[in-house]
């Protein structure tokens, strides 16, 4: 139990200072941040409860075993409420509008996005340039919520799907982005490996451990093997020593730690901001034998 509560301790630190890092800040990424909430679970009977943070400070809590849809708009965690119904995912119509900074006439149901034209008419249909949309909004708590996919394609803008390993707990995602991409899948490759070498050089610099020799020739290998596995509507993922998230538009760099197995003391999943300086994700492949 005395090991248990130092391992505990030791997140509840880490958590600390990447928050208190953002706090100054205090803007909207993909960054976060998902560890053991010591004050609300129950850990003799098994009862884990997990905090998530944002970047932007946002948080609320995870159960274990729950399921959380996520979203990601133009590159950046939102907090809007999606709401799934008969497989339908559903976002408030004046969220999603102050999310992609759209015009919408006040007291009125009426979007202008360049030269199109898109309303929501009094029996919940759906119209872009008079032309309905196939799935009508709902009303969740006398709000008007549109289908996410119909209203973000109307915009002409992309809608991905995913339960990888991008969101804490194997929580799936739903990512929207109507930006203009600007990084290829090669140019995300390229731009990612000389990221990372250049993280590796620094980090080779930092390095004391004369029996880590075999771990670091098998990291040179992993960042020389590095493919892109898959995409989201904002995000080009990449397979390195860590999960590696590139910007479609902006070409920033992100990488994923922890895994969504959770239930045990050192339980830590987070998404950060790759930079040059960024080494302290060799050392702990070094010392976990990763």
């Amino acid at each position: 139990m005395k090991q248990f509560k130092k391992i505990i301790t030791a997140v509840i630190l880490c958590s600390q200072i990447l928050t208190q890092v953002w706090a100054k800040e205090a803007v909207q990424t993909p960054c976060y941040i998902n560890t053991i909430d010591v004050e609300n679970s129950d850990f003799e009977n098994g009862n884990w409860k997990y905090k998530f943070t944002a970047s932007d400070g946002t948080s609320f809590l995870l159960e274990e075993g729950q399921k959380h849809t996520f979203l990601i708009v133009n590159g950046k965690i939102s907090s809007e409420n999606v709401v799934i119904q008969n497989d339908i995912s559903f976002v408030s119509l004046e969220g999603i509008c102050k999310e992609l900074h759209l015009q919408k006439e006040e007291n009125k149901n009426n979007i202008k996005n360049g030269l199109d034209n898109i309303v929501v008419d009094s029996s919940l249909s759906i119209k872009k340039n008079n032309e309905i949309l196939p799935i009508k909004a709902i009303y969740v708590e006398n709000e008007i919520y549109v289908p996410l996919k119909e209203f973000v394609t109307a915009l002409n803008g992309a809608v991905s799907y995913t339960t990888k390993e991008i969101m804490p707990l194997y929580n799936p995602l739903i990512c929207i982005d109507t930006r203009e991409q600007k990084v290829t899948k090669e140019q995300a490759l390229q731009m990612a490996k000389q990221k990372m070498n250049q993280c590796y050089q620094n980090f080779l610099l930092e390095q004391k451990n004369d029996n880590a020799n075999k771990m670091l020739i098998q990291i040179q290998q992993k960042i020389n093997a590095m493919q892109c596995i898959e995409d989201t509507a904002s995000f080009w993922i990449i397979d390195a020593s860590y999960l590696l998230l590139v910007d479609k538009v902006t070409g920033e760099i992100y990488y994923k730690t922890g895994h969504g197995n959770a239930g045990h003391g050192s339980y830590v999943e987070t998404i950060d901001k790759v930079d040059s300086n960024t080494i302290d994700f060799f050392e702990y492949i070094i010392n976990h034998n990763f």
